[in-house]
């Protein structure tokens, strides 16, 4: 089965209340709501990690993905903002 989530890093935050996100394979395309993802304090992910690339939130998780995607929940997000 494929994860429920994926790592992700904050890359900037816009009007207080919007996040940029990025993973490996790029930063997502979409902003995100504080609700729409889990901090962790763990580092799994620093920003200079983060591919150059924009991508849908369901093409990294294809990309990331042993089963194509499926079942895609949220997100656990690291809190790095330079």
């Amino acid at each position: 089965m494929d994860p429920k989530s994926t790592i992700a890093v904050i890359t900037d935050i816009k009007d207080e209340e919007f996040y940029k996100l990025g993973t490996k394979l790029g930063k997502l395309k979409a902003l995100c709501t504080r609700n729409q993802f889990t901090l962790c304090k763990k580092t799994f992910l620093s920003i200079q990690e983060v591919g150059k690339e924009e991508n849908k939130c369901s093409e990294v998780v294809k990309k990331l993905s042993s089963f194509r995607g499926h079942g895609f929940k949220n997100a656990t997000v690291q809190r790095s903002v330079p």
